[in-house]
């Protein structure tokens, strides 16, 4: 087992030599294809374009019964199969056949790379466009939910004035039938119905703290 930022590989001692040669014919040959090969704290992923796939290089394990431990009753012992794995959302894997070896096969590795990165990229094209399909949805809805509620203050505020318009038309109105009033008394009401009308509004030392809306 390799440690971090080398290549990572995970075979037996007896392996080693084979999984460096494989990853050293790869690396050489996605770089002679013009892209390049990256070591990660991750993990190592070969980079197509801006695409990013994570590649493996393993030994298969086989389930050992143990019977002198008894904190455990099984071990994973190397098999001696090696598999090479595009271990991304887009997983495939690689390994010896009955007439082919696994080296054989790196042809058809990097070709199904090079389609995975298609691939890769048309999901992201997909994703970006839903993302932005999303976002000008819910800033759409966003804004019509604020002008609604815009429309809702502004109507509730036009049914006030009109309101108080009435009322202060109505408080003229009364004056003017009230026979002989008092020039006082007169002058006062129609300066209330000038404080309460909200297209003639008028300063009232004893109502200046008053809500108009209340009346």
């Amino acid at each position: 087992m390799t440690a971090k930022r080398e290549l990572d590989i995970k075979v037996s001692p007896a392996n080693v030599g084979r999984a460096l040669r494989f990853m050293d014919t790869l690396i050489k040959c996605v770089r002679v294809r013009g892209y390049s090969f990256e070591l990660h704290d991750d993990g190592n992923y070969v980079v197509i374009r801006d695409i990013k796939l994570k590649v493996t290089f393993r030994e298969r394990t086989t389930k050992v019964r143990v019977y002198d431990k008894s904190y455990r009753n099984y071990e994973w012992h190397p098999n001696g199969k090696v598999v090479f794995r595009i271990d991304t959302r887009l997983k495939s894997e690689w390994q010896d056949l009955k007439a082919v070896l696994l080296e054989e096969q790196l042809p058809k590795i990097l070709a199904k790379l090079e389609l995975a990165a298609k691939e890769e990229e048309l999901y992201l094209e997909k994703a970006r466009i839903w993302q932005a399909n999303w976002e000008r949805e819910r800033k759409e809805k966003a804004e019509f939910e604020a002008r609604k509620k815009q429309e809702k203050e502004a109507f509730k505020e036009l049914m006030r004035d009109a309101e108080r318009w009435k009322r202060a038309q109505l408080i003229r109105e009364y004056t003017l039938a009230v026979q002989d009033p008092d020039p006082q008394w007169f002058s006062w009401a129609n300066a209330k119905a000038d404080w309460l009308d909200p297209y003639n509004p008028s300063n009232d030392e004893w109502l200046k703290e008053a809500d108009k809306n209340d009346f």
